[in-house]
């Protein structure tokens, strides 16, 4: 059975969070709370929610400053939606949270309704964009079968989704056009003598825990590590 969705309240009044961090516990969500982008960050050190709920003006590290570090230090949170809460609703605001990759903004005093339907909105749409990912990977998997190894990454070069192929020691086969693409585009990824890695220490040191992650449960769904296979 699926665990329900891990909401992260950061909110420096105290009253407000306890009633947001209610009001997703009813609607079935589950929560961690925080009360500002430093003791968020703390949390995020050992957790990885399923959506971000976040006010802009708090003391030691704002909204702002929580979703740069976020964007720039976790890249495995890439998609994790992070929403604003905030009683700033000048649009100019709006843009620049926008700009800084936030997915979306409620104004205070907080519509709960709107709230739940913004969460439940934002959860849908990470839970349709995994589910295409996924199925396009498993079309991907069964036309490779078929392929022999310079079929496979021509193959790999024509579709869209940034493909990495890994061997069991998690070394890079082949990255097709899209993926390296995406990695020249990026500032925080780097592909160099055939290790994929992030440019700064604690992001290189999460996507290398990823990989191991991601290579364990392979050899745990296929039984193929003995033939060195990813």
């Amino acid at each position: 059975m699926t665990a329900p969705a891990l909401v992260l309240v950061v909110e420096d009044e105290a009253a407000l969070r306890a009633d947001i961090v209610e009001e997703l516990q009813e609607a079935g969500y589950r929560t961690l709370a925080a009360a500002d982008g430093a003791a968020a960050l703390a949390l995020l050190a050992d957790a990885a929610p399923d959506l971000v709920l976040c006010d802009i003006t708090m003391p030691e590290l704002d909204g702002y400053g929580l979703l740069s570090a976020l964007r720039a230090d976790r890249p495995e949170l890439a998609a994790t939606p992070f929403v604003f809460l905030t009683a700033l609703s000048e649009p100019r605001d709006m843009v620049e949270g926008k700009l800084m990759g936030a997915d979306d903004y409620l104004v205070k005093p907080v519509d709960y309704d709107l709230m739940l339907a913004t969460v439940a909105a934002r959860l849908r749409q990470v839970a349709r964009i995994r589910e295409s990912d996924g199925g396009e990977i498993a079309r991907l998997r069964q036309t490779l079968s078929a392929l022999s190894q310079d079929g496979a990454e021509r193959a790999l070069d024509l579709i869209a989704l940034g493909v990495v192929l890994l061997d069991g020691g998690g070394r890079v086969l082949h990255a097709n056009c899209a993926a390296r693409s995406m990695i020249d585009a990026a500032e925080f990824v780097t592909l160099q003598q055939g290790a994929v890695g992030a440019t700064d220490t604690p992001g290189d040191r999460a996507l290398r825990d990823a990989i191991t992650e991601a290579l364990a449960a392979a050899r745990a769904g296929t039984g193929k590590a003995d033939r060195g296979d990813a």
